[in-house]
């Protein structure tokens, strides 16, 4: 729930802030105890001996403007504080969902919570990034990439799908076709420990097919096709003539 979350994320802001508020209470607190020792002091030599020093009287005047100094200090800032948080908005706070995921919950879990997973991806997909303009950039390399997760247990249907490009490279188009094996050497090459844990986190062959596709794509750039794509004769050069994505 949203409201919950954010409620989490205001009271994490509000305890960080706080920390300047509780270190001046604490040196605040010190001078406070020092003032009160003299101040026993002073009020012992009164009523015994009946004097009051002039040091006396300077350090009791010093300590009440630090003091009053002390307590609108405090005050001051512990207003600061509550005014941020009042002006902080929905969209700061969803902002700072991902700090807040792992601050709270384990990672590893966003896969598994669909509500968690739903609300990684949205804020990935929103997130603004700058568009280069790619009209000076090389051609997508044309090259076919396939996946397919056995290469020993390929059923018909999906050979002679996979098969029907081969006309292509007549063209001079490049067809790879992966497994899961060469997938992972290839995210492994590529990309380093981090990404292959993430390849092997994929359960399903379907999951695998998707993580790896992207992987290549960014690394290398092409032609992605499904295993179970047919190629039907269709003028493909036009894909390849810039370097911008095409979906």
């Amino acid at each position: 729930d949203d409201a919950i979350i954010l409620q989490i994320i205001k009271i994490q802001i509000f305890m960080q802030k706080n920390k300047i508020i509780f270190i001046k209470k604490f040196f605040f607190s010190l001078v406070v105890l020092l003032f009160s020792l003299f101040f026993w002091h002073t009020l012992k030599n009164v009523f015994l001996y009946e004097y009051i020093t002039k040091v006396e009287m300077i350090v009791y005047f010093i300590y009440l403007i630090i003091l009053l100094f002390g307590f609108y200090g405090i005050y001051d800032e512990f207003i600061k504080v509550k005014k941020n948080i009042i002006n902080i908005s929905k969209v700061d706070f969803l902002r700072n969902a991902q700090l807040l995921l792992h601050s709270i919950y384990d990672p590893s879990r966003i896969a598994e919570n669909d509500v968690l997973r739903s609300r990684h991806v949205r804020e990935l997909v929103q997130e603004a990034v700058p568009i280069e303009n790619s009209s000076s950039r090389t051609n997508i390399p044309k090259v076919i990439v396939q996946f397919w997760h056995d290469l020993n247990e390929i059923p018909d249907d999906v050979q002679e799908c996979l098969d029907s490009w081969e006309p292509l490279k007549k063209q001079g188009f490049k067809r790879i076709l992966f497994d899961d094996a060469g997938a992972r050497r290839f995210i492994s090459k590529q990309l380093g420990d981090t990404y292959v844990s993430a390849f092997d986190l994929c359960h399903h062959p379907a999951m695998r097919c998707d993580y790896f596709r992207l992987c290549y794509i960014v690394t290398y750039g092409g032609f992605y096709i499904d295993a179970d794509e047919i190629y039907q004769g269709t003028e493909c050069n036009h894909f390849f003539r810039d370097g911008r994505l095409k979906v």
